[in-house]
């Protein structure tokens, strides 16, 4: 035992001296050259080491290398490839005998990269590929099959060694990995973009298989327009599969801009992480984006599978605050409580709303995206309140009352000298929307709102279907009930030209008119039950463009209302008591019933027309044609009442002898100050025509000469011709 101990530490000291004669004897730098040499004939490159090359042997073996510059191929842009200020390394001699390899602190500095690929497709990399892939391979022509089975031989005989080699086993530590000032820049020529990485520091100590170790990092970067800024710290524990390695204590610091977004600063914390396990996250993000600023904070439960393919977030809560001149309502609350899931294999993510708040709105539903070359976005949405009109800033004040049609005063003049009063529209400047971001679309979903307010109108029981595929919105069907009524419609929008085409059809039935007209435009002109059809169709999503491009038609039919603000009977009676001298005490009510009310508006670039106006009640019939200007917002109207029943329920005496007699109603001006008149001289004319034929008839019986009757008819007649 003696014996064997003494040859142990023999070979001990021989290994030791040799290695101390090594190092003192053998100068490293004279293999400078070699260096050289053998990268210039590898790889075409040229290798400058400028600093010096040491090493060391115990108790550790390991060197040091000075400044090494490896050049760049000419026609590049930077002078290196690669750069390196100080690299250090040194491995325990001791640990080798115990089969553990025992890393000392590996240090980098000033280490740097330089990417680059020209316009004609060339990188700076390729000569380290090229000369690789062109070297000669090895020539095994010569080996014999002899030679062959008494290396195969060879083999077969100490198969204990195989056996003990998959045996040993070795245990790896690290003391440490110091990166300092790195850098990484990557220029790309054929599609300007370009990349860099740089300020790039690490630090790791004590790093082994099963031990936890503390890792610093930290780094800033460009990517095109793009800035950005990463640092943080965490503690690790490298597992032997590295799948199974976790992390804790992990705090990550980062910003952002790119000149329209800007991330001040990006917080991000986990307690705890593995993969296949459910790991803790909490977030804190500020910015701004052009105008609105943003402050929020959430946390979340991130579980990644053991194969790396999927990815969900569970308890994902987001509470945000941002702030805006642009903003409908500023500060803007944002509240979200929803689940999360991304498979990579099929590229789709998914997106759960447990419930998500804007200020007053509420929306809960579930939404898709599949990543594929067009993005297919799935969704399905609902809201028990939707407020728009609150949301967007639009509430009217709650003291406006309605507005009622003024009866102006009666005008018995003719028409031919009325000249109607004008408002001109203000023409606007405002350009279309751009909507070229519809074509790269593949939308589909619905949304169900139990109560809608939107332009002061109140909806119930709101079921949307949409799409956008291809530049075209569809509105597959939205229904709705409104004022004790229905609504149905459906629609195209076709974004593919421009300015861009839309369809509408659709139809309201049993609508409420007063209190929906009230809701909307503040008046109170029309009454009564409504059913209401359009077709309508046109170009431009502009104010302006819609108005002057509008074309189709709308059907209406209302039952048992009124019209507000004008009085037929009193308008016609007033103005008879006048041409007969006669005084008329004012009506007390400026209203006029009906039964029914129908007509077919016709919509043509501005103008509205219609040419079978119907009204019809116990009093009158009604039949109306005429247009309006709805861009000048101007009109002339002419209606035709005959009167067929008592007028004394509306407001005073009876006029019996105008029964049956068509009086022309004229309705004209701006829609602000709309005037009223009857054509009385064709009344009169009428009038009179019937009076004369009641005296002809009673001439008739008692003159008996035909030829005096004759004469005597055509002589009063030509009165009135």
């Amino acid at each position: 035992m003696k014996k064997l101990s003494l040859v142990v530490l023999i070979v001990f000291a021989l290994v030791v001296g040799s290695a101390f004669a090594l190092v003192i004897l053998v100068n490293p730098n004279q293999f400078k050259p070699l260096l050289v040499n053998q990268v210039k004939q590898k790889t075409g490159l040229d290798l400058k080491i400028e600093g010096d090359i040491s090493w060391q042997f115990f108790p550790a073996i390991g060197f040091e290398l000075g400044k090494t510059e490896l050049k760049n191929p000419s026609g590049f842009t930077s002078v290196n490839l690669f750069k390196v200020d100080e690299v250090g390394i040194d491995i325990s001699l001791l640990g080798l005998m115990d089969h553990k390899l025992e890393i000392g602190e590996v240090r980098v500095e000033g280490a740097a990269v330089h990417i680059e690929t020209l316009q004609d497709g060339s990188s700076n990399i390729d000569a380290l590929t090229l000369k690789k892939s062109s070297e000669p391979q090895a020539d095994t022509g010569n080996v014999s099959v002899k030679d062959s089975a008494t290396v195969e031989t060879a083999q077969e005989s100490n198969p204990t060694d195989k056996v003990g080699e998959n045996k040993a086993h070795w245990d790896v530590s690290l003391a440490g990995i110091e990166i300092v000032n790195a850098l990484l820049d990557i220029q790309n020529q054929q599609t300007q973009s370009y990349t860099k990485l740089h300020d790039v520091q690490l630090n790791l100590t004590e790093f082994a298989v099963g031990e936890w170790s503390n890792l610093r990092f930290g780094a800033k970067g460009q990517h095109n327009q793009q800035q950005f800024a990463l640092s943080g710290s965490t503690q690790i524990r490298l597992a032997e599969e590295p799948l199974m390695s976790a992390l804790k204590v992990t705090n990550i610091t980062a910003s952002y801009s790119d000149g329209q977004v800007a991330v001040k600063e990006l917080k991000l914390s986990l307690p705890t992480f593995s993969v296949g396990q459910a790991s803790g996250l909490n977030y804190q993000v500020e910015g701004s984006q052009q105008e609105l600023n943003f402050n929020a904070q959430g946390k979340a439960s991130v579980l990644i599978n053991q194969s790396l393919t999927k990815a969900s977030v569970d308890q994902l809560t987001l509470d945000a605050t941002v702030d805006g001149n642009n903003l409908p309502q500023s500060p803007l609350n944002i509240n979200i409580e929803a689940k999360a899931a991304y498979d990579a294999k099929v590229g789709k993510a998914q997106l759960w709303l447990d419930s998500l708040k804007a200020n007053d709105l509420q929306w809960q539903g579930q939404a898709s995206v599949e990543l594929l070359q067009q993005p297919k976005i799935r969704f399905a949405l609902s809201s028990p309140n939707l407020d728009l009109d609150a949301f967007l800033g639009n509430e009217t004040a709650s003291n406006t009352q309605p507005q009622s049609a003024k009866e102006s005063s009666t005008d018995t003049e003719s028409s031919a000298n009325m000249v109607p009063v004008t408002k001109e529209a203000n023409h606007s400047n405002t350009p279309e929307p751009n909507l070229t971001a519809l074509n790269d679309l593949d939308v589909a979903g619905s949304v169900k709102i139990a109560k809608l307010k939107a332009q002061n109108m109140s909806l119930q029981d709101v079921d949307l279907d949409m799409a956008i595929l291809g530049g075209q919105v569809k509105l597959n069907h939205l229904n709705a009930n409104l004022y004790q009524g229905s609504l149905k419609l459906k629609g195209t929008l076709d974004a593919r030209q421009a300015p861009a085409h839309y369809v509408a059809k659709g139809a309201m039935e049993g609508v409420k008119v007063l209190p929906l007209l009230h809701d909307v435009a503040k008046k109170d002109l029309l009454e009564g039950t409504g059913n209401v059809a359009f077709d309508l169709s046109g170009s431009g999503l502009t104010t302006q463009a819609i108005k002057q491009n509008l074309d189709g038609t709308v059907a209406i039919n209302f039952a048992d209302g009124a019209i507000n603000g004008i009085t037929i009977p009193h308008l016609i009676r007033t103005t008879y008591a006048r041409i007969k001298g006669e005084k008329v005490p004012d009506s007390e009510t400026k209203k006029t019933d009906f039964s029914a009310l129908s007509a077919t508006l016709k919509f043509t670039q501005g103008n509205l027309s219609t040419q079978d106006l119907q009204m019809q009640s116990p009093l009158l019939r009604i039949a109306g044609q005429g247009h309006a200007n709805y861009i000048k917002q101007t009109m002339d109207m002419l209606f035709r009442t005959s009167i067929v029943g008592s007028l004394e329920g509306q407001g005073g005496k009876t006029i019996d002898d105008l029964r049956d007699v068509t009086i022309p109603l004229r309705i004209y001006g701006t829609w602000e100050q709309p005037k009223f008149g009857l054509k009385m001289d064709d009344v009169m004319k009428k009038k009179a025509q019937k009076e004369l034929d009641r005296g002809l008839k009673k001439l008739d019986d008692k003159i008996k000469d035909e030829k005096t009757k004759k004469a005597v008819n055509s002589l009063l007649k030509g009165l009135f011709h």
